[in-house]
């Protein structure tokens, strides 16, 4: 007579990535398993929610979010048949950089402008890549905005924003178009450009509701008090505006052209 002792299952799980960016797919799978039969089943957990019934799981998944898993064990002579894992996993996952959409404006005719509509957070944090097609553009390295001769349309550029910090990307394309209008919504008096700005920035007013011929209006910039800290006369359509002694910053611009609707919008500087 031979008479097997009593044994207890057990595993473990590991993530393949961790810390991992917001958008990364993390695997997790089970390992150092014991005493689990020849048909085991593993039940996977996220924050206590099942998500899975295999050896491995994947998933994108929040910052602290705790991963889980039980094997149920078809072996014989074991204490118990169903068993917690070893260890549990608590994601760290860092933000992505905001992804955004790219802004075209001609500049300096025949070159263009290319830059996102906008940046947030820690903008020092950033590393930028700039792509034409497939060809990365090595003199627009480090900078938020790229500059170039005018291109055709349909050339896909490709900015990729990177946190120093965490390695964490964001990819954002642009498909060229020489339309200018496409740079306003309907709403659109004016926009903003580049933004964040570091020493000026342009104004350019929409021309399918301000007249070539407009009467003169007036810039106001205001920090988030409500303090004024610029003022400036409009008097084209397309105006770039200097200035110095201002501290980084949210601000918000407004601008009131005679006859039209007065309008605000937020600008950062860097």
């Amino acid at each position: 007579m031979t008479v097997l002792p009593w044994v207890d299952p057990a595993f473990s799980i590991m993530e393949s990535l961790n810390p991992a960016c917001g958008d990364d797919l993390v695997t997790f799978s089970v390992l150092d398993i014991e005493n689990e039969g020849n048909l085991p089943v593993f039940e996977w957990y996220l924050n206590d929610e099942l998500m899975g019934t295999d050896t491995s799981w994947s998933s994108t998944v929040n910052n602290g979010d705790k991963i889980t898993s039980i094997m149920v064990s078809n072996a014989r002579c074991i204490n118990d048949t169903t068993i917690n894992s070893d260890n549990s996993v608590i994601m760290v996952v860092n933000p992505n950089p905001i992804d955004t959409a790219l802004i075209a404006k001609p500049f300096n005719a025949p070159y263009v402008l290319i830059y996102p509509a906008e940046l947030v957070g820690d903008t020092t944090d950033y590393e930028y890549t700039w792509i034409m097609g497939s060809d990365t553009i090595t003199s627009q390295t480090k900078k938020f905005y790229y500059t170039g001769e005018a291109i055709e349309q349909g050339i896909v550029y490709t900015l990729l924003v990177s946190r120093k910090s965490t390695k964490c990307a964001t990819e954002i394309t642009y498909n060229y178009t020489d339309d200018k209008s496409l740079l306003f919504t309907k709403s659109d008096i004016f926009v903003i450009y580049p933004n964040p700005a570091q020493t000026y920035f342009t104004i350019s007013l929409n021309e399918e509701i301000i007249p070539e011929d407009f009467e003169p209006g007036t810039l106001k910039m205001v920090d988030i008090t409500g303090k004024t800290v610029l003022t400036n006369e409009i008097h084209s359509i397309e105006q770039s505006i200097q200035f110095n002694n201002i501290d980084k910053g949210i601000y918000f611009i407004e601008i009131l052209i005679p006859h039209t609707e007065r309008q605000t919008k937020k600008i950062i500087i860097y």
